[in-house]
């Protein structure tokens, strides 16, 4: 399963760039007493940009030339959303038919000092950022949150690649929550005090290099989450719907670790996510990671579930296992009927299409719908549990290495 878990079906571009992204500075240091990000790409005889406070961590868009660098404004007034034509960012207040906020910078070698300006109140801090980054992307500054993009899928959020992201990211100020003991591993909850869910960072494992490779893992996983909540605190100068502005629900989100041991981690996301569009993204996401490797598992380590390929691309179950997985919902299925409490077995028969497994604490495999449209978000979640002896000839040898006690 990739980083591809949400997909929130519209476009939050931000910063109205250049038709043709090119190469972008980026600086940082402090407007005043406050620590930021900024950057900027050059479009003819202005400046495209960005920047963000790093407590807040929401980009501001930035448009002019470098000593009149207009930040666009919060789509809170009803005057400004008159002056929408269509939407994107609005750099000048109605009310003073100017930009309310002003950078009046200049770049001395590899800094981009000046004055920032607040036009309304005739306020001036002064700022001194230096150049920590340059580098070429063809992607706008702030891509639509479709995974596989600026963020998520394969690609990593690092310094070289995406300076901009790295430094919102890496330097979030973060809390931690209280250690959780499976055995010989434990982890504990970190949160984002900007974005405010928790996610997973393993504490101690038998293999140091085992678990660094897993916390890297957790940590990309982590930050793509935290930009789509910011990218949507962020479309408050995009647009005036009635998500605009908020974090998507995200801080509602539930995360939980359903499995660790030394070599396995299975995390359960669900919620209710959106930022606008017709519906909003109903979901229950099991991801189970090979802590060894320091990522996704492959289930085909431990059984004999899809055919031969590439594991990062979607593969046709074996008919063996197929057949298994039709017994499952077949008898979820029956447990419905003869227990009286739901007298609708249409969820289980929806396994077939939409199955998700991931571990529970005791060792079980657990199969769950996932990925469903809206109209069947009621069937989202887990359908049956089963252990894994109960696999039979479907295990593979290498699956006593995930769990010893198989050879038992």
């Amino acid at each position: 399963m990739s980083l591809r878990l949400l997909a929130f079906g519209m476009a939050l571009v931000i910063g109205a760039g250049a038709a043709l992204a090119g190469e972008r500075t980026v600086y940082r240091g402090r407007l005043g007493t406050q620590d930021v990000v900024l950057e900027l790409e050059r479009n003819g005889d202005r400046y495209d940009g960005r920047y963000f406070y790093q407590r807040i961590g929401v980009n501001i868009p930035l448009r002019g030339p470098a000593n009149a660098l207009a930040e666009a404004l919060p789509l809170y007034d009803r005057e400004l959303q008159h002056n929408i034509a269509e939407e994107g960012p609005v750099f000048v207040d109605p009310h003073l038919g100017a930009p309310t906020q002003l950078w009046n910078g200049r770049i001395e070698g590899t800094r981009f000092v000046g004055t920032w300006r607040n036009v309304r109140r005739q306020r001036n801090i002064a700022f001194d950022l230096q150049h920590v980054a340059t580098y070429t992307t063809d992607l706008p500054m702030e891509k639509s949150w479709e995974w596989g993009e600026e963020f998520g899928g394969d690609s990593e959020i690092t310094m070289a690649r995406t300076p901009y992201t790295y430094l919102r990211m890496h330097e979030a100020q973060l809390t931690e929550g209280p250690e959780v003991v499976f055995g010989d591993v434990t982890y504990r909850m970190v949160t984002d005090l900007r974005t405010k869910f928790p996610y997973p960072r393993l504490t101690r494992h038998p293999d140091a290099a085992a678990m660094a490779r897993t916390n890297a893992f957790l940590e990309q996983r982590h930050w793509a989450m935290n930009q789509e909540a910011l990218a949507c605190v962020a479309t408050l100068y995009e647009n005036v719907s009635p998500s605009a502005g908020t974090l998507a629900e995200f801080d509602n989100e539930n995360i939980r670790v359903t499995f660790l041991s030394p070599t396995l981690m299975s995390i359960v996301q669900s919620g209710s996510n959106g930022c606008g569009g017709a519906h909003p993204n109903n979901h229950f996401d099991p991801i189970t990671l090979d802590v060894r490797r320091g990522s996704v598992l492959d289930f085909n380590r431990l059984m004999n579930a899809y055919e031969d390929g590439d594991e990062n691309l979607l593969r046709q179950r074996t008919p063996a296992f197929t057949s298994f997985v039709e017994a499952q919902a077949q008898r979820a299925a029956q447990i419905q009927r003869e227990s009286g409490t739901d007298d609708d077995t249409t969820c289980p028969e929806m396994l077939g299409e939409y199955m998700a497994m991931y571990f529970e604490k005791n060792g079980e495999l657990t199969f769950a719908i996932s990925g469903i449209g809206h109209a069947l978000g009621v069937c989202l979640g887990e359908v049956i549990s089963v252990p894994l002896r109960d696999l039979g000839p479907l295990l593979r040898p290498e699956a006593a290495e995930y769990f010893p006690n198989l050879r038992h």
